[in-house]
C-alpha cells in the first residue's frame, strides 16, 4: 500500500503558492473591476457631454429657427398690416366720397319734395279753409234750422194741447147726456183719439224737455197706493167701455197703509199710464197685474213697482234698446213712452227695467223709486 501520507512541510510548501496565486489573482480582479468601472464613467461623462452638447445645439437651432420665424411673422404681421390699413383708408375714402355724393343727392330730394310738399300743403290748407268755412256756414244753417224745428215743435205741441182738453171735455159732456147709441159710440171714438192726441202732444214736450236738459221736477207728497188704485180704475172702465171682458187687471200691494212718497205726481202717473197702456195694448187675453213692493237689498231703501201682463212679450230684437227713442215694433205707438218713461224715473234717482217673464208668456216692466219719506211700513205678505 502507498503511504499517502504529506509531511507538514511539503503541504505548506504547496498551500503557499496557491494562496499567493489567490491574491495575485483577487488583487488583478479588484483593479480590473476598478479599471472597467473608471472606463464606464469616463465613457459615460462623454457621452453625457456628447448628449448635452448635442440638446444645446439643438436648442440653438431652435432658437434660431424661432427668431427667424418671428422676425418673418413679425414682417408678415406689418406687410398685413400695411394692407389693412391701406385698405381701410381707401373704403373710407370710398365710402365718405359716396355718402357725400348719396347725401348731395338726398338733400337736394328732400329739398324738391318738401318744395313740393309745402306747396300741396299749402294748397290743402287753403282748401280745409275754404271747406271749414262752408262746414261752419252749414252748421250755423243746421242749428238755425235745428233751433227752428224745436221752436215750431214745440210751438206746435202747445198748440196741439190747448184745443185738446175742450175737445175732450165737452165730447165726454156731450157723452154723457146723449141718449143714442150710435152718437155715444161716435163721441167715444172722438174722446178715444184726442187722449191720444194729447198723449202724443206731452210726449213730444217731454222728449224736448229731456234734451235740453230742462226737465224738472215738481216734488211733492203723494200716495202711491191710490195713484196706482185709480189708475188701474180708469183702465178697467176704459176696458168695459171698449167691451174688452178679456182682460183682468188687478192690483197687490205689500203695505197695509198708506205709502206716502216725495215724487213729481204727474209724471210718475205718465209712468205707471205708460206702462199699463203697453200691457193692454200688447195683452190680447189674460190679466194684468200691477204691484208695489220694498226693495230685496235692505240698503237700497227702495220700492219696487212692476206692470206683468200675459201678452206676447217683448221682441228679443228691441229687448237690448227698448228705453231709447223710437224703438217699437207697433204701428199704433210713436215709440217715445218708455224713453221718457226711462228719464222721468231716472231724474227722480231711480231705475226702470223689462224682461219677459220666466213662466208662463208676457212681460214684465218695472221702475224703482229711493224712499225719501215713507210712513210706517206694515207688511201683509213677504
Amino acid at each position: 500500500m502507498v503511504n499517502l501520507l504529506i509531511d507538514k512541510t511539503t503541504l505548506l510548501a504547496i498551500l503557499i503558492p496557491v494562496i499567493g496565486l489567490l491574491l495575485v489573482a483577487y488583487v488583478s480582479y479588484v483593479d480590473t473591476i476598478r479599471f472597467i468601472q473608471k472606463d464606464v464613467v469616463d465613457e459615460d461623462r462623454l457621452l453625457l457631454d456628447k448628449i448635452q452638447a448635442n440638446i444645446l445645439d439643438v436648442q440653438n437651432q431652435q432658437n434660431s429657427m424661432v427668431a427667424l420665424d418671428s422676425r418673418q411673422a413679425q414682417a408678415y404681421v406689418q406687410t398685413l398690416t400695411q394692407t389693412i390699413t391701406i385698405t381701410t383708408l381707401g373704403a373710407a375714402v370710398l365710402t365718405s366720397a359716396s355718402v357725400f355724393v348719396i347725401n348731395r343727392g338726398l338733400h337736394k330730394r328732400h329739398l324738391a319734395i318738401q318744395r313740393s310738399l309745402q306747396s300741396e300743403v299749402e294748397k290743402r290748407t287753403e282748401q280745409l279753409q275754404i271747406a271749414n268755412k262752408q262746414l261752419l256756414a252749414a252748421n250755423e244753417q243746421l242749428e238755425l234750422h235745428d233751433r227752428t224745428q224745436k221752436d215750431f215743435i214745440n210751438i206746435a205741441a202747445h198748440e196741439f194741447r190747448t184745443p185738446i182738453q175742450p175737445i175732450i171735455g165737452l165730447s165726454q159732456i156731450l157723452r154723457s147726456k146723449s141718449k143714442d147709441g150710435m152718437f155715444i159710440d161716435c163721441l167715444d171714438i172722438i174722446v178715444r183719439n184726442a187722449i191720444r192726441l194729447r198723449r202724443l202732444t206731452e210726449d213730444i214736450l217731454d222728449v224736448q224737455k229731456i234734451e235740453s236738459h230742462t226737465l224738472q221736477l215738481n216734488i211733492e207728497s203723494l200716495d202711491l197706493n191710490a195713484l196706482i188704485s185709480d189708475l188701474v180704475a180708469d183702465y178697467r172702465k176704459q176696458l168695459l167701455n171698449e167691451k174688452n171682458e178679456g182682460i183682468r187687471l188687478l192690483t197687490e200691494f205689500n203695505f197695509s197703509i198708506p205709502i206716502v212718497l216725495y215724487a213729481d205726481k204727474c209724471k210718475l202717473v205718465r209712468v205707471i199710464d205708460n206702462l199699463l197702456n203697453n200691457s193692454v195694448k200688447f195683452t190680447k187675453e189674460g190679466t194684468i197685474l200691477t204691484t208695489v213692493k220694498e226693495g230685496m237689498d235692505q240698503q237700497q231703501h227702495e220700492l219696487i213697482v212692476s206692470v206683468k201682463d200675459t201678452g206676447i212679450g217683448i221682441d228679443p230684437d228691441i229687448l237690448p234698446k227698448l228705453f231709447s227713442k223710437f224703438v217699437t215694433k207697433s204701428h199704433r205707438g210713436t215709440g217715445l213712452g218708455l224713453y221718457i218713461c226711462k228719464a222721468i224715473i231716472e231724474a227722480h234717482d231711480g231705475r226702470i227695467w223689462a224682461e219677459n217673464n220666466v213662466v208662463g208668456k208676457g212681460a214684465t216692466f218695472s221702475f224703482s223709486l229711493p224712499i225719501v219719506a215713507l210712513s210706517t211700513l206694515n207688511r201683509t205678505g213677504n
